[in-house]
């Protein structure tokens, strides 16, 4: 593992470009980005990274727009400044994102736009500041992540798609955000669903049940929309019986990568999960 300051892009990529390390962790998967870098590949996305609302437990907001005049504190630059700016809020603005979380942990803010990731952690690290996390949803806050390589790398590009899949069925990934207070985001945890302190973990109400067995079973190959990806097909295209859906879960497809989930989930997880995706934009 070699560790590299990475606000200079460029220098960093080249660390990759040039064989001095082959894998390079957590790029965006963006068209722009790989038309940018054409020598790059990425592996099947494994995680989205979002955006949260950090507010104290005790606040009655509950999503973005109701904090109404009141600034919401944001990183100088960063994505979060320009969607709260796109939105017409009104700014706090902070050097670092250590600083946004203390500041609504100190009451010198009322709310924050903070990366996941980092407030997540920085929940389950802090658990006396008493904030809930609230995801934020858009656009253009959100983005699948992938595992850079060279494109040349063909072989290892199979391969780390392959074991993804397979860290994927066991829920490994997930369990590890889970382990550092990173809960996955869900369109309805946006409501009144405040963040969860369970032991060390930071857990997110998930009252849909099909989505989240999608999106722990089967969103880090297929998407977190459903629309596929190199490793994996379109599942908002299928047209087959609900009972085929099953029976290709359960029992996987010879040939691909889809491989059987049976063990792993029922046959009614899998009607749950195929209920979740009709209801899905084709």
């Amino acid at each position: 593992m070699v560790w590299i300051r990475t606000e200079g892009g460029r220098a960093a990529l080249r660390q990759l470009l040039e064989g001095r390390c082959d894998l390079f962790m957590g790029l965006p998967q963006d068209q722009r980005f790989l038309e940018d870098n054409p020598r790059l590949t990425l592996s099947t996305p494994y995680y989205t990274m979002g955006h949260v609302l950090v507010l104290p437990a005790g606040s009655g907001i509950r999503e973005l727009k109701e904090l109404g005049s009141k600034p919401v504190a944001v990183e100088f630059g960063s994505l979060g400044a320009i969607f709260a700016f796109k939105q017409g809020h009104a700014q706090q603005t902070y050097r670092k994102h250590e600083e946004l979380f203390s500041a609504v942990a100190r009451g010198e803010a009322t709310a924050a736009i903070m990366w996941a990731p980092i407030a997540g952690w920085m929940a389950n690290t802090h658990p006396e500041s008493k904030l809930r996390l609230v995801h934020v949803q858009g656009n253009d806050l959100e983005f699948p992540v992938g595992i850079g390589m060279r494109q040349a790398d063909t072989d290892l590009k199979e391969a780390v798609d392959e074991v993804l899949q397979r860290l994927g069925q066991r829920h490994v990934v997930t369990d590890i955000l889970a382990r550092y207070g990173v809960s996955l985001p869900s369109p309805q945890v946006a409501g009144n669903q405040p963040a969860q302190t369970v032991g060390n973990q930071l857990a997110q109400a998930e009252p849909n049940v099909g989505e989240a067995l999608y999106r722990r079973s089967c969103a880090e190959c297929h998407g977190l929309n459903a629309k596929g990806s190199a490793l994996a097909k379109d599942l908002t295209s299928f047209q087959d019986t609900d009972e085929a859906f099953v029976k290709i879960v359960l029992n996987g497809r010879s040939g691909t990568a889809m491989t059987p989930f049976k063990g792993l989930l029922t046959e009614e997880d899998v009607r749950q999960i195929r209920t979740y995706i009709k209801g899905l934009p084709q």
